[in-house]
């Protein structure tokens, strides 16, 4: 015979798993097109359910492309307002990485383990190491374009600068993002397949081009 407690457990047991599996979402779950006006572009997939999870329009600024496949390594890319968004394949498996801008702008490899004050509280609380890569700087006054300086510090993948008291991060992907796929989307027509370098195929209604 067996024992009462286990009788007992046996029918939450079954009701747990019921639940699970009816809260858990199906494995080729697919997040749908975000659309912003603001720059005529839209975020999905995997890309849109990163963006959100881990810092939004705060961290990484609006899409100002599509996706597309990028012709030297043929990556699924995709450029935000302060990030690039890259698909990696391993083992069936797809994860979201980021794009080193900070080192492609600057040409700097070496990092440094310099980092305090503002910049190191605005780095530890919004992903750190994963997000915004290591130091490749310390801290410099950099001179403005309109008169002035502002304290600033170069990281793998982003920029920080002290504006206001405030830390805010500079729009790296629009410095890099390709100018041919920059055109805004028509907000009636969802993304298909990602583009290609050269931003074709066209939606309905843009030059007279046709998706594929």
């Amino acid at each position: 015979m067996k024992p009462s407690h286990l009788l007992t457990r046996a029918p939450l047991l079954a009701l747990l798993l019921l639940l699970f599996a009816m809260l858990a979402p199906p494995a080729n779950a697919q997040t749908p097109p975000r659309y912003f006006s603001a720059t005529g572009h839209h975020v999905k997939g995997a890309f849109r359910s990163f963006w959100e999870r881990r810092g939004g329009l705060a961290v990484f600024g609006y899409p100002i492309t599509e996706e597309f496949t990028r012709r030297a390594d043929s990556k699924i890319v995709q450029y935000f307002e302060r990030a690039r968004f890259e698909l990696d394949v391993r083992n069936g498996q797809a994860f979201v990485e980021l794009g080193r801008l900070g080192a492609e702008i600057t040409g700097i490899q070496q990092t440094t383990p310099a980092l305090g004050g503002a910049f190191r509280t605005f780095w530890q609380r919004n992903g750190g190491t994963a997000i915004f890569g290591q130091p490749l700087t310390s801290e410099y006054r950099e001179a403005q374009p309109g008169g002035g300086e502002r304290v600033v510090q170069w990281f793998e993948r982003a920029k920080f600068e002290l504006v206001g008291g405030q830390v805010r991060l500079a729009l790296l992907g629009s410095l890099l993002a390709p100018p041919q796929l920059l055109a805004p989307w028509p907000p009636d027509v969802a993304p298909g397949a990602p583009l290609n370098e050269d931003g074709t195929p066209l939606p309905p209604g843009a030059g007279g081009g046709n998706p594929g």
